[in-house]
């Protein structure tokens, strides 16, 4: 199977990335989705044309190995993955046929409009001191691209600052300032993607429900932890789209659930609202028609990035 043959599309990807159950003895598969920042689509469109990203880059690399919850390679591994990937595809039962079940990948490109730090000058009337204020500010254009298809599946804005004041000597201000902005970036562009992986849930029992989410998460920073909540869906039947080819899921949302305990590899919960009921006779499997996401700007759940006009904050 060639690197780019047509994948799933978003709304399907959910029922790919539950993961592969086994044994209590033995280790399953790792179904993770591959991540790789694709370098050469990191675009420059800043003033500053020797603008260097690697700082950036960087730390998007280190917050993503640290959620817990992608395998983070390069350009090339990836690419050798996802034929790997793609020769062991797990094929389970949908009641009509089977339906392949892939490990997704995703490939990260920016394009960079703003990348640096500008000087507010000012002077305090009474005391006749003169007032430095460095701001720094990044602003790109996130594209998530869907490694087999080529298909661009996220695009977002992303706009981040930060400033401090000048009291004495300036030092390295300047470079802790955009670092600060540049940390509040890739925490917007992780949650971006996190928002594109749905969770699994592994068991319900006594009304507790096992999340498949990591002690890791975080989430705009904050770490998952007792009270955030995640929206509970149903994945319908797969049907493909006689104009584009694709595969879609419905997604019906069954219920609410609140974390209770944060774990190494897993979270407990518990029903807030609705039901979450066994579907099918095996018993390692009856969850897996199931799919958790973040419940967005609810109690305990860290809301939406704010507006960029408010984002900026005393570093």
């Amino acid at each position: 199977m060639k690197v780019f043959k047509l994948m799933l599309c978003v709304a399907a990807v959910s029922a790919m990335i539950l993961p592969v159950r086994a044994d209590d003895d033995e280790e399953g598969e790792d179904t993770r989705p591959y991540v790789s920042i694709n370098k050469e689509d990191v675009v420059n469109k800043t003033d500053n044309k020797t603008a260097n990203f690697r700082a950036l880059i960087d730390r998007l690399n280190n917050d993503l190995v640290e959620t817990g919850l992608y395998r983070v390679m390069s350009m090339e591994d990836a690419i050798k993955a996802v034929k790997k990937a793609d020769q062991m595809s797990v094929v389970g039962d949908d009641g009509g046929g089977g339906t392949k079940i892939t490990t997704p990948a995703f490939f990260v490109g920016m394009t960079i409009t703003t990348y640096g730090v500008t000087t507010a000058r000012s002077q305090n009337a009474l005391t006749n001191v003169k007032i430095g204020t460095e701001v720094a500010k990044v602003e790109l254009i996130l594209k998530v691209v869907d490694a087999r298809s080529a298909e661009t599946i996220k695009s977002k804005n992303i706009d981040a600052s930060a400033f401090g004041q000048l009291t004495g000597a300036a030092g390295n201000l300047r470079e802790q300032v955009l670092q600060s902005a540049a940390k509040k970036a890739c925490e917007k562009i992780v949650y971006e993607l996190i928002k594109l992986t749905p969770f699994g849930i592994l068991d319900v029992e006594n009304g507790v429900v096992t999340l498949d989410v990591p002690g890791s998460l975080k989430i705009m920073g904050k770490p998952v932890q007792t009270g955030t909540q995640f929206v509970v869906s149903k994945l319908g039947k797969g049907k493909k789209s006689r104009r584009t080819g694709k595969v879609t899921r419905s997604e019906t949302q069954v219920a609410v659930v609140s974390v209770t305990s944060v774990g190494e590899d897993s979270c407990t919960a518990k029903i807030v609202n609705g039901k979450i009921e066994p579907i099918g006779d095996d018993e390692d499997t009856q969850y897996d028609p199931y799919i958790v996401k973040i419940n967005e700007g609810a109690a305990g759940t860290p809301p939406p990035p704010p507006p960029p006009e408010d984002n900026g904050a005393p570093f």
